[in-house]
């Protein structure tokens, strides 16, 4: 059956470097929690993590980290695996299928497609050219040469939850259907049904025996020591993982997601096969909730027991190497952050707000990041702009927002004192720049006003909105942004106040209005000359703007930025106050896949106040920070982390690419032809793409998937090899589709 795989690859987290290096400093979390962390049999010093916007590797043992690019800006990993002495990957991705890389992650291939499903994959482990995976729901199918063939081998009445194959026989395999627990001891030629089970997640096989298995399923830990064909409870209810080590067969890990009748929330090891439990403590004592923290995923060394990592939520990866009597936080896994301060005077110490830990702080650069002291501890830290704030004259000293209390630091963020407590929830707090002796505390539906650093606070009857902008010619001039509704729609509107926050006035005239294709045109920054109360920049959705007069008007500026990004979606903008015209504006990467309206995101640089442009970094921008250091640090927010460079950048030291881009679509024919055992196939293409070649025989069946993946503009060529393929001569068909270009050539394979 004719088959044209289109599955889309970007990678979005490529760092592009020029004049410098741009550093990942952190910091440690996980955007949307831990969804697996694989350790290599081969290797066990690679170890491998990932959340929905990254996969993250480390050589070491978790001591040092690399960002892994992925196909996708946002992807739903369920499965991952690491193998051989080069660390091969494959992963399985929910809305995709199946995806392998033979260098490290640094490319990526599609070796099947499977879409909306959640994916299973497994290697044979004497045998790591033979994979098996879950398709279509409720089929297995395997492949014998690395993912190049595959076939089906079996089909079930339900959809699969999970199979294993046993490490002693791997002619034996188990799998689990939503209901059934079905074996096989003929590498799946004939299935029985074991005992019943309710949506089953997870199964470890005894490496040693075929028949001992442990089974996770309907919130329990079940064990059979028979082959499946009875089980018994060994843990549960409200069991959320387990892990068996193979190291040694006696030992267990397993976190309870809740309180249950004798059963406590928190992590456990077993080191008698489940008969008795013993609570961890995962190095939690500074987090920030006093509830422990359960496991989401476990990862057991295969060579040494002892060695153990964890996923917990959003707040990463931990790692023992004792058996679990102490933890540390590794760095395996990092996340944007929602705000961003540094000391100019210490550019290794910083201090970050995100989800999941609501704050860190590392001194030393991000090799370490600590969770600060408080005394009284805060159940929840927004992570929005300005959750902590420091005192620009003193960086010593700062407020930080936390439930319904206002706390104090004294040392520059390791410790933090309750000084004021509010009636309501505390949201943002924030100096007046130049005003260090004003400062601003945000509540929910309520603000306060201080006039003495803090001493004292006095309900203002003024608004001041999260994002204010100071001026330092006029302290008293203020720009923001924030939402609104006006009538019965939410919109984004940009504001001016000429009386620290008394009185607003809107100052739209000129921006982007709302449309059919963005309701709300959202303000996703805005950004006055410090140095001229008059200039000012306004990013959009689709629009970068500026004013001359205050914000009585606004014109566009982005006319040159988007012949690089076309579809221009939620701009941040960074301006350098010591160099009027020199901006840095980041892009999320957002819009519609694959069309003129999508965006890959990136970071840009101008000199010359917006007339030229050129691109620093590829990849989602999220927000932009910098210190107040000659020359300053800069850092972006990015999903995969935050990354910081020494801001020595100029147009003119980034590299030009050569404009020799095809100006046509043009599919060439194969030389030479006839051929016999290879040929190679020329192709250009005038615009980056997703480029499919495949290759068909005379009855339109699928014989090889030459390129399947996002290409640049440029000319490439391709080999096809019919060497180790059992083809006849004959006649054989060549397709490049490229967007909306399809093109076909035969050739002629003569033996």
């Amino acid at each position: 059956m004719r088959s044209r795989y289109k599955i889309l690859f970007l990678f979005l987290i490529t760092i592009s470097v020029y004049a410098q290096e741009f550093e990942l400093v952190g910091a440690p979390g996980a955007n949307g929690g831990v969804y697996r962390i694989t350790i290599n049999p081969d290797n066990p010093s690679t170890v491998v993590s990932t959340h929905r916007n990254g996969i993250f590797k480390s050589e070491d043992g978790g001591k040092t980290i690399k960002i892994i690019p992925t196909p996708f800006n946002e992807s739903y990993i369920n499965d991952l695996i690491v193998y051989g002495a080069d660390n091969k990957m494959l992963f399985g991705e929910y809305f995709t299928g199946y995806h392998k890389s033979i260098d490290g992650g640094i490319n990526w291939t599609i070796i099947n497609t499977d879409k909306n499903a959640r994916k299973v994959i497994r290697i044979n482990p004497l045998n790591k050219e033979q994979y098996y995976i879950k398709k279509n729901y409720n089929e297995l199918w395997r492949s014998n040469n690395s993912g190049d063939t595959w076939y089906k081998f079996a089909t079930f009445d339900d959809e699969i939850m999970t199979f294993s194959i046993a490490p002693v026989d791997t002619s034996t395999l188990y799998a689990a259907t939503y209901n059934q627990l079905y074996k096989t001891t003929n590498a799946g030629k004939d299935w029985v049904k074991k005992v019943p089970l309710f949506d089953t997640r997870i199964i470890n096989i005894n490496p040693l025996n075929a028949n001992v298995l442990y089974i996770q399923t309907g919130g329990f830990i079940q064990k059979s020591v028979d082959g499946g064909e009875r089980i018994d409870t060994i843990l549960g209810p409200q069991v959320l993982t387990y892990k068996l080590s193979t190291a040694d067969t006696s030992v267990l890990y397993a976190s309870i997601l809740m309180d249950d009748v004798g059963v406590k929330r928190g992590n456990y090891k077993s080191t008698d096969g489940g008969l008795t439990w013993q609570e961890l403590k995962i190095g939690m004592e500074n987090s920030p909730t006093s509830l422990p923290q359960p496991m989401h995923e476990i990862e057991i060394n295969p060579q040494n027991g002892d060695e153990v990592y964890v996923g917990i939520g959003e707040m990463g990866v931990f790692k023992t190497t004792n058996g679990g009597v102490s933890w540390f936080h590794t760095n395996l896994t990092c996340m944007e952050a929602s705000y961003l301060s540094t000391d100019k005077d210490n550019p290794d110490e910083i201090m970050v707000g995100n989800r999941g830990w609501g704050i860190l702080k590392t001194n030393d650069g991000g090799k370490n990041w600590i969770y600060p002291h408080f005394d009284i501890s805060p159940t929840k830290i927004e992570p929005i702009e300005r959750c902590f704030n420091f005192d620009p004259a003193n960086r010593k000293e700062g407020f930080l927002a936390g439930s319904n209390y206002l706390y104090k630091t004294v040392d520059g963020g390791d410790n933090w004192g309750s000084v004021k407590q509010f009636d309501k929830e505390v949201k943002s707090v924030q100096y007046h720049k130049y005003l260090p002796d004003t400062v601003f505390a945000g509540l929910v539906g309520a603000f306060y006003i201080s006039t003495d650093r803090g001493n004292s606070w006095e309900p203002y009857n003024g608004v001041i909105p999260f994002n204010v902008r100071y001026i330092r010619s006029d302290p008293k001039l203020l720009y923001s942004f924030n939402v609104e509704l006006i009538g019965a729609t939410y919109t984004f509107v940009a504001k001016k106040s000429t009386d620290l926050g008394k009185t607003w006035y809107q100052i739209n005239n000129g921006l982007l209005e709302a449309s059919e294709l963005n309701p709300v045109n959202a303000i996703s920054s805005l950004e006055p000359d410090i140095n001229n109360p008059d200039i000012a920049y306004c990013g959009q959705v689709g629009a970068l703007s500026k004013t001359t007069n205050g914000g009585e008007s606004w014109f566009q500026v982005d006319s040159s930025i988007k012949v690089l990004e076309p579809w221009f979606g939620y701009p941040t903008i960074l301006l350098d106050p010591n160099k009027s015209g020199r901006i840095y504006v980041g892009i999320r990467g957002s819009g519609v896949l694959y069309t003129d309206q999508f965006t890959k995101g990136g970071l840009y640089l101008t000199e010359d106040d917006c007339k030229t442009w050129r691109r620093v970094y590829e990849g989602t921008v999220l927000g932009i920070f910098s210190d107040e250091g000659n020359p300053r640090r800069v850092f972006i927010n990015t999903y995969q982390g935050v990354f910081r460079f020494l801001d020595t950048l100029t147009v003119s030291d980034i590299k030009d690419v050569p404009n020799n881009l095809p100006e046509s679509f043009l599919l060439q024919q194969n030389y030479p032809n006839p051929f016999n055992p290879s040929t190679t196939i020329n192709y250009q293409i005038p615009t980056s793409n997703l480029v499919t070649l495949t290759v068909y025989d005379v009855l339109g069946n699928e014989v090889a998937v030459l390129v399947n993946e996002w290409k640049e503009a440029g000319s490439y060529n391709k080999q096809f090899t019919t060497s180790g393929k059992q083809l006849a001569s004959g006649m054989y068909f060549y397709t490049l589709t490229a967007g909306k270009f399809t093109d076909t050539k035969k050739f002629i394979l003569m033996k």
